[in-house]
């Protein structure tokens, strides 16, 4: 075992003490949401997080300092007139940038909160390390320097989207060009077709020397391939297939679909982990921890008629993985990204128009921030589409 990999298994190590403080505080919470009251949908959202907040508040008055910890994030969360309210992002709570995308083109965050726009490009991501940016722009496809200058394009046959770039060595770069996945060198160079039709999912490179690329066929099963070679290394069905993440060794492949989460060992022959739907829910978007063993993902909630998100945590290992709710909120959250360190995960809460910075260590500690869609559209007249986050780069 390195350091690197001792220091991923000692983050989550957790204090029993806390562990039980935090399950107490987070089951009155819940309780809290469920017992609220209905209101008409005009007007729902912000009475409905006062009336939550005023229920967690009373509840949690006489706990422990988990308690005062949680009361700090409701004044964070109820809205930017909060007293507590975040109105800028400062700075980030851990090491690393983010790319975040917006109305306006990806916008590269530094640790310390300055924010710089590369352009009016479409969706992005990083290239390994965090050197360059992938973008698109129509049919174009563009690599970019951290500074926002064009370091090589190419035309598409169709317009572009979801481009990722391979890691570790950063050598090829898949994308979609319409409805046909493409894959092109590092460089720019050897642009060709590698599936003529396949489904709106973004793929995945698997991380190793072998350029692997995992993608969802038109028929919704999951297809690897060897790019090089073009030979299919293997095929499954998943239903439904509608996210894709590997395991930063490589081994564990997770697929997100309508009601589960499946983590299958495509190269050992071994079934994996699974995650089991529930009644009146959808799963999404799931990411891996940077250590691997842990899985944070999205399941949306519908409660007779209302639109909920629960952030959920799942630690890798058994048939059935277990979950811990890190976070539960009326409307959609989106977009669960790891912090290079494996502590934090960021999420978008696109009605509040915030973002989430939750510790996995202490939940109770949430770090809210207001006014995302100004902050990265600034001078619209209007609200605009709310920004995505597209990546936080990158661990040491």
């Amino acid at each position: 075992m390195n350091e690197q990999q001792l220091r991923d298994l000692l983050r989550e190590v957790e204090v029993p003490s806390e562990r039980a403080a935090e399950e107490r505080a987070w089951a009155l919470t819940e309780r809290a949401y469920a017992e609220r009251e209905r209101v008409s949908h005009h007007n729902r959202r912000r009475p409905l997080l006062l009336a939550m907040a005023g229920a967690i508040v009373l509840a949690l008055a006489l706990l422990s300092p988990a308690g005062a910890a949680i009361r700090d994030w409701v004044s964070d969360v109820v809205g930017p007139g909060a007293k507590h309210a975040r109105p800028t992002l400062r700075s980030l709570p851990a090491d690393g940038k983010l790319l975040v995308q917006s109305a306006q083109g990806p916008w590269i965050v530094q640790a310390d909160g300055t924010q710089r726009l590369l352009g009016a490009y479409g969706e992005s991501a990083w290239s390994p390390h965090g050197v360059y940016v992938v973008a698109a722009r129509g049919p174009r496809l563009v690599t970019l320097e951290a500074d926002g200058d064009p370091r090589w394009a190419l035309t598409a046959p169709g317009p572009v989207s979801m481009p990722t770039w391979q890691a570790p060595d950063g050598f090829r770069i898949a994308y979609l060009s319409g409805r046909s996945l493409r894959v092109v060198n590092g460089d720019g160079t050897q642009n060709h077709k590698v599936a003529p039709g396949v489904a709106p999912v973004a793929p995945s490179w698997r991380p190793g020397a072998r350029h692997v690329l995992a993608f969802v066929g038109a028929t919704g099963d999951v297809q690897l391939e060897d790019t090089d070679t073009g030979q299919r290394l293997q095929r499954f069905a998943v239903p439904l297939a509608r996210d894709l993440a590997w395991s930063r060794d490589g081994d564990q492949l997770a697929v997100a679909t309508g009601s589960a989460i499946a983590v299958v060992r495509p190269f050992t022959g071994e079934t994996g982990s699974r995650v089991q739907g529930r009644p009146n829910t959808t799963v999404g978007q799931v990411a891996f921890s940077p250590s691997g063993h842990r899985l944070a993902y999205i399941r949306g909630v519908a409660d007779a008629g209302t639109a909920g998100s629960e952030l959920l945590l799942g630690r890798l290992g058994a048939r059935e993985i277990p979950e811990r709710t890190l976070f539960s909120v009326p409307g959609h959250l989106m977009d669960p990204t790891w912090s290079p360190d494996g502590q934090w995960v960021l999420v978008g809460w696109r009605e509040a128009d915030q973002w989430l910075f939750i510790d996995t260590r202490d939940p109770s500690r949430v770090i809210a921030i207001s006014n995302i869609d100004r902050q990265f559209d600034p001078g619209a007249a209007n609200r605009s589409a709310f920004p995505r986050i597209s990546g936080w780069c990158c661990a040491p």
